[in-house]
Order: C-alpha cells, then structure tokens, then sequence
C-alpha cells in the first residue's frame, strides 16, 4: 500500500510546481480513504489477514503524514505546501474530525472485526460504512479549497484544478454525466503554449488518479453488499461508480474534444491503458452479476460469490492504473515491438486488413445504395459494418488483449490509426444519415467518397509503417498484406462500377475498376509464384501446398465472375446486372478474403474432384507448353542468325510460354483450367517443369545457342512425362474419349517444329550431322500414318463415317509433303520458304484437333431393302428371259406334237 501511494505522489509530480504537488497529494487522501475501507473490510472476511492488516497500518501513517503536512507548515522534501488560506485550513480541521474516529475505528478494530468462530462485527461495518463517505466528502472539499487558492494566488493550476476538483466532488455527490466531470478549456493564451500541454498532460493525469479512487470505491462497495451492511445504498453507490468509471476510462482515451480533453496519443501510456482495459474487462462481468439482481438479498448472494475473484482482479487493476499515472506524468520512452511474438503481429495485421475491408465494404455498400436497388438489405449491412468497423477499429487504437490485439507497435503507427480514428467519426455519421434517407445527392456521395478515400491513407500508412517495423520479425508481413488486399479490391471493384453507373467522376472511377482488377491478379500471381526481394519490398515466398492451390484457383473463380458482373454494371447500367452484383458481391468477397488467408494456414486439407473434361483440358495445355519450348528455341535460331526481323516474336512467345507455365502450374479462370489435382502432380510441375522454363527463359537473354537447345529439350522433356500421366487420368476418367488419338495429334505440333528446327540447324552449320534432322522426320511421318492407318494403340480411321477427318488428315500429309521436299535440297535461302510452309503444316493440325477429340460412330446398319428389291427385280427379268426362251419352243413343241398326232390316225384306219 505504502509503495503504490509513494509511486502515486511521485508519478503525480509535474511543472506546476508546490501547488500542483500539494493538490495532489491532498487528492491522494481520497484514494487512500477507500482503500483503507477496502482493506478493513477484507480483515473482517478473514481474507489474507496479516498482509491486509499491514497495508491498512501504512494507509493510516500515510494519510497521517499529509494531513499533518497540509496543517502544519508543509514538507519541502515531498512538495507539500502548508494550509495557505483560512478557508482551507478550516476544512482541514473539519478532516481531523472525520478522521480521528474513522482511524480509532480502523486501529482498534482491525483486531476484533472477526470473532473467533467466523462471524463479523456488523455494527462496527455499520459504522464504517456511515462514516467513509463524510470523510471522502471532506477530503474532496479540501481539494477544491486547495484549487481556489491556487487559482487566487495567479499560479498556472487555476482553473484546471478547481474543475478537475469540482469533478471529483460532483463524483462522490454521484450527481450528472461525465461530461459534466470535465474541466472546461484552459484560458484561450494557453491553447497554443507550453502551458496549454502542461494542462492537457495533468488533465488526463488527474483523471486517471480518479479512475484510482473510483477502483477502491468499486471494490469498497462490492465488500460491503457481500457482508450485508447496508446493501441497499452500496448496490446504488456500485451502480453510480460503476457507470462513471466506464465513461472516464473511455474519456481519457479517446478525449472529448468540445470540452478541451484531448485524446490519448502517447504510445506508452496507451500500452498501459490497455492493460488497464484488460483487468477492468475482466472484472465487469463480476460487477455485473452483482448490479443486474433485483434484490438486496441476490445481490448479496451473488457478492459473496464472486467477492474473492473481484478482490483478486483489483489488485493487478490497481498495479496498472498506478504505472499508466505515472505515464501520464512521465510518458517516457518504450519499445512495444521487442515484446510482439509471431502471433502479436498475425493479429494485429488481421486487424489492420479488417478495417482496410470494413472500410471499404461499407463505402460500397453506400455506392450501392445511392442506385437505390436491394435498398432495404444494403440499409441493414452498411448498419451492421460500421458497427464492426468501429469496435475494431477501436481495438487496433487501443489494443484488446482479450481477442489478442496488441496496441500500435510505434508511435507513427499510433498516430495514422487516429488519424484513421478521426475521420472514421465524419465518415459513420455520413453513413448512418444515408441509411435513412433515399435520395443521396452528388454532394452527400462525393463526401461519402472523400472520406472513405481519407480513412484508408491513414490506414495504408498504418500498414506500411508496420510492414517496415515488423521486417525482422518470422511473421510475412508483406506477403499478409497482399493476401489482405485482394478481398479490398474485389470490394473496390464492386464500388467504382456502381459509381460510374451512377454517373459520378466516370472517368476517374473507371480508372480506379481497372487498376483494381490489374492489381488484384498481380497480387494473385504474387502469392502463388512468390518474388524476389526488392529495395522496397522484401522477398515473397511461393505456395508449395497444392491444396493451398485449389483454393487460390477458387478464388480467382469467383473473382473472375465478380469482375465480369462488375464490368457488366459499368458498361451497360442495366438494373439486372446490379441486381446480380448486389446478390453475389458480397459472398463473393467473403470468399476471396477467406481464400487468400489460406495461405498463411497451416495443414490446409482438400479433397478435390476432377472432373474428366478438366483432366483434357489440362492435358491439352501441358502440351501446348511442349510445344511452345520448340517455337522459343526455333525462333532463337532464326533471330540469331538474322532471319527474323527483330526479338519481338522472340519476346512474345517467352511471354506465352510463361502463361501457359502458370496456367499448368497454378490453374486459370480465363481460359478455364483446373488446378494441379494432387501434391505429386504440383511437386513435378514445381521442381522439374518450372525450373526448366527458367532456366530456357534465361539462356534466351544469352548468345549460347546450345544452351537454348538443351533447356528447350529440357522443357520438352518434363512436360511429355506429366502430359502422359494426364492422359491416363484421363482416359481412366473416361475410357470412351478418344485421348491416345488426340495426344498423338498434339503431339505433331512439337514433331513438326522440331523438323524445321532440326533443319534450320543444319543449313546453318550448327549441326553437321542430318541424322537428328531425318529422324525427326521420321518420327513426324510415322506418326502421321499411324493416324490414317492405326498401329501403335491407334485405330485407322473409321470410314465412310469420318470422311471429315480423312479430309483433313489429307490436307495435312499434302502440306507435310511440301515441307519434307526441302530436306534434300535445304540450304539457307530456303529458311524463310520452309517457315512459312510450316507455318500451313501446323495450321492444318490444329484444324484437325477437334476432329480428332471427336468420338468415332458407326453408322448403324439399316434393313437391307435395296438388295431384296433388286433380287426381286432380278427374278423378274430372270422370269421373262426364260418365258421368253421357253414360249417359242412350248409353242413349236406342241405343234410338232400334234402333227405327228394326227399323222399316226389314218394309219391306224389303214391296219
């Protein structure tokens, strides 16, 4: 006790010389009234009796000491000043009545207050309890005697003092609101002197010693309803303190500025006072429990309770309040950063990237609103996110140690979130009137943008400033804020086509779309494929979970069709595109924002399913990278050797070919493509297809031909084994797609380039040898038969039925008979003629890729009409022919017979 009063006295201590020091430590008196109260009602619950009865003994010596120093002349050593006028010296009299029987009561008692067999001395608690609030009465007066003397002699205290007197009276007399407790401005000359500081300094010092005294009252308070004296008026004392306490705590933090307080910014002291916050957090709902009963009998019941655990919580309470006096006092010098863990910095950047969120949301919900559609649904989400808002934003000033927010690392930190604090009050007014009225003008929407914009400077300040003092720490600050970012600019998006649809700066809110959609995928690509440090950035690393993957691949998804509704709003202004973004906007950003957190999570679980279309799809982009490694290295060759123009080409294929790599490696929502089904697949697109295309980009820059052409090789090779494994996924997804076909067919645009490769090798001397040249030749050709004719696990075309790929298939063998016919006479000339026949060759085999995807039908058999009529038409003519033969021969036949009939009668008349 007599350590925390001396720390008290000395942290009080300020320019002001005797006078402030006296009416300090005239002040001190009341604190140590309700402490001294406290502690002799813990040694009559029997709680810690030797220790309490200790520190009660060094409270009365201490009072003792500076009510006899007020009387008699002063103490020099402490800064004391005797009695300076009649009129306090009367009041200090009317205190020495108080106190002497208040101190007999306390010495002689302290003793017997708890009998033998555990009961209590009520009528000595009574006594107590009547006789505490005179004294604390007295010990007030005497303060405000102490300040009107001062104010007479012209010392710099007047005026400040007799109010924050005035207050502390008006406090015990549990009379009015805070605001009524608070000093009024200083004199106009001292706004801008080093006096006007020195009073805002010992304003909020002396505040805060209230909070002290209030404490002890509180705790005071508590003890008496839990023995039962005077439950009644102790329950409304509690009540009336407890109101109080809460409105100074949050007066000296945040200020209030119409009445001269200013708000909090020493780094410090608001470390401290979030310790204090965190104590008091903890001890509400204790006094909660006790202030909510009905009666004095629960009440009781409730305090007896949870007496020990609000004694408990009081100290550590006291503690800190006693270290942040001392703040305010002698803010000092700290260093926050050196105590912040890995943790510290995660939440206190979740916070920041919140609030960057928050802010964001609620101003395009407000851009939203002002189009007037889904009005009542917007009316109650912009409601619901400044609240959010404005309690974390709190928490990112203030710090909250019970969700695990840290205060501000720095003092610049400190400063952007007031700064953020500030405006943010403007902005939630602005916000809150738009709620209820529905016509917002071109005035009320370009305040509302305005200060939205404001808030989030001073919150990228606040981010950036972090971002550097958190540079050696484990936590990725900078990786966290780019991930932070992108549910910010899916929400950016959704308010700058709203407001070009509303018509207000179009031009400039255009602007603002794309630079959000840009930055939003260069954020994307960020995160997945990680960057090197800069000199103003430090190094990103790159996603190697392929869950983490698939989830990114998600986002982008839904990023992508909240772009394209947002692009919709914007260009066309039609009432059912923003009905559609309003209905999935906000869905939508949850879920990039959850999604993009993701990568910072650990044992990231997915189970995904592949669909057998995606497997195709994925195996046609591996070998489109297949085959771009063979365009890079050729069209290296012709730039070297000055047969093509300039490196454009050259660059845009390296271009393409890094595209491709992403779109295989990390998936793609335009075009569609999926994301790497499992971590095997992602780990060999990671550590063999990847460093491959590195290494092929960088020989590109160089002069070393064979560096190019192995790495291409290289590229090539890594991208046929993971095409092959695609293919058998996806057949096994879908045994009747045509994928061996097909892959052959893909396959063909990597054979061709690498004939005319291999030719451009050897008619310009970097190769001698043709055998690579005719066995590419070779490969190309065969392959191309086995297409047409079957062979190798292939089928021959099926005809009459795919008469169409046939076709085809002869136009590509015409054209690749025109390029073979070089092989014999190929010289350099011939370099540009054999591109450009190449250039027909692959053109036709891409034609042909959607034949060849195609599935082969037979046509059914149908009933076999033609050949029964044409058997029956046969008979017929077979019929007529023999009646033909037949009736001739039958008629002679039967004439012949007749005459010999009749020939044979008269010779039988004759006989």
């Amino acid at each position: 006790m007599a350590r925390s009063a001396l720390l008290l006295i000395w942290c009080l201590q300020s320019a002001f010389a005797d006078w402030g020091d006296t009416i300090n430590r005239a002040g001190l008196q009341r604190t140590l009234s309700q402490t001294m109260t406290k502690e002799f009602l813990l040694v009559a619950r029997g709680d810690e009796v030797p220790k309490n009865k200790a520190k009660l003994v060094q409270g009365i010596e201490s009072f003792n000491f500076t009510l006899n120093a007020l009387l008699g002349g002063g103490d020099v050593g402490q800064g004391i000043l005797g009695s300076p006028t009649e009129k306090v010296t009367l009041l200090l009299q009317e205190v020495v009545v108080l106190w002497k029987p208040f101190a007999e009561l306390l010495i002689t008692n302290m003793d017997s207050v708890r009998r033998g067999d555990g009961s209590v001395d009520t009528a000595v608690l009574g006594s107590l309890s009547t006789r505490n609030g005179p004294l604390l009465d007295a010990s007030n007066a005497v303060v405000s005697a102490l300040v009107d003397a001062a104010k007479v002699s012209g010392a710099e205290t007047n005026g400040l003092v007799q109010d924050i007197a005035g207050r502390q009276r008006t406090f015990i007399q549990s009379r009015g609101k805070f605001q009524r407790h608070i000093a009024e401005d200083p004199p106009s000359t001292w706004k801008s002197s080093p006096a006007g500081k020195r009073w805002r300094l010992l304003q909020m010092g002396r505040l805060t010693c209230l909070l002290l005294q209030m404490k002890q009252s509180m705790c005071k308070d508590a003890l008496f309803v839990a023995l039962g004296i005077s439950p009644t008026f102790h329950m409304e004392s509690l009540i009336q303190t407890n109101h109080y306490f809460e409105d100074s705590h949050k007066g000296i933090i945040e200020g209030v500025p119409f009445v001269g307080l200013p708000a909090l910014k020493e780094l410090c002291t608001m470390h401290q006072m979030s310790l204090v916050t965190y104590y008091y957090h903890q001890l509400r709902p204790l006094l909660s429990g006790i202030l909510t009963q009905e009666t004095a009998y629960s009440a009781q019941r409730v305090a007896k309770d949870a007496i020990n655990d609000i004694v408990t919580l009081t100290d550590p309470l006291f503690e800190a309040m006693v270290e942040a006096v001392r703040l305010y006092g002698h803010p000092g010098t700290c260093n926050p950063m050196a105590n912040m863990t890995h943790t510290d910095w995660h939440n206190f950047f979740l916070s920041l990237e919140k609030q960057r969120l928050w802010t964001q949301e609620a101003s395009q919900h407000f851009a939203q609103l002002a189009l007037k559609v889904d009005v009542k649904t917007l009316q109650v989400e912009i409601t619901v996110f400044l609240a959010e808002a404005s309690e974390n934003l709190r928490n990112l000033v203030e710090g909250s140690r019970a969700e695990g927010v840290v205060p501000p690392p720095s003092a610049q930190v400190l400063d952007a979130l007031l700064g953020a604090w500030g405006v943010w009050g403007d902005l939630e007014t602005e916000l809150s009137a738009a709620v209820h009225h529905l016509a917002l003008s071109d005035v009320v929407v370009g305040r509302v943008v305005q200060l939205s914009n404001k808030v989030m400077e001073f919150l990228v300040s606040a981010i950036e400033e972090s971002i550097r003092l958190a540079a050696n720490s484990t936590f990725p600050t900078y990786s966290f804020d780019l991930a932070g970012q992108q549910p910010t600019l899916s929400a950016r998006a959704i308010q700058s086509a709203c407001l070009v649809m509303l018509g207000y700066d179009t031009q400039e809110n255009w602007n603002q779309l794309n630079t959000s959609r840009q930055l939003w995928r260069d954020h994307h690509w960020t995160l997945l494929q990680g960057a090197p440090a800069t000199a103003t950035t430090p190094a990103v690393n790159g996603v190697t979970d392929v869950c983490i993957v698939q989830k990114m691949k998600h986002a982008a998804d839904v990023y992508h069709h909240l772009e394209q509704r947002a692009l919709a709003v914007a260009l066309h202004g039609q009432v059912v595109d923003l009905q559609e973004l309003n209905a999935w906007g906000h869905e939508a950003t949850e879920q990039v924002e959850a999604a993009n957190l993701q990568v910072f999570a650990e044992n990231v679980s997915c189970n995904t399913t592949v669909l057998p279309e995606e497997w195709q799809l994925i195996h046609a982009e591996v070998s489109a990278l297949a085959h771009l490694s063979q365009k890079v290295s050729t069209e290296y060759i012709l730039v070297r050797q000055g047969k093509s123009p300039n490196n454009e080409m050259l660059t845009s294929l390296l271009v393409e070919l890094e595209e491709t790599l992403k779109r295989v490696t990390f998936g793609s929502s335009s075009p569609p493509r999926p994301a790497p089904p499992t971590q095997d697949y992602f780990n060999h697109l990671l550590l063999r297809l990847t460093p491959a295309v590195d290494s092929l980009k960088l020989s590109a820059e160089g002069s070393a031909a064979s560096l190019v052409l192995t790495a291409a090789d290289r590229v090539l090779e890594a991208a046929s084994t993971i095409q092959a494994q695609y293919l058998e996924e996806a057949l096994a997804a879908d045994p009747s797609w045509p994928g061996r076909r097909l892959d052959v067919a893909l396959n063909q645009l990597s054979g061709a380039q690498q004939v005319f490769k291999e030719a451009l090798l050897f008619v310009f001397d970097l190769n001698s040898d043709k055998t690579n040249f005719l066995s590419a030749v070779e490969g190309f050709e065969s392959a191309l038969l086995r297409l047409k004719d079957g062979g190798g696990g292939l089928e021959p075309i099926m005809l009459p039925e795919r008469s169409d790929l046939k076709a085809q298939w002869d136009r590509i063998h015409a054209d690749w008979t025109a390029l073979k016919a070089y092989q014999d006479t190929m010289s350099s000339e011939d370099a540009s003629r054999m591109e450009a026949a190449l250039l027909r060759l692959v053109a036709q085999i891409r034609a042909a890729l959607p034949m060849y995807a195609q599935r082969d039908v037979k046509a059914p058999q149908s009933f076999p009409w033609p050949r029964i009529i044409y058997s029956i038409i046969g008979a017929c003519l077979t019929c007529c022919c023999c009646t033909m033969v037949l009736y001739p021969w039958l008629k002679s036949y039967r004439k012949r017979t007749k005459l010999e009939a009749q020939a044979a009668v008269p010779q039988a008349d004759d006989v």
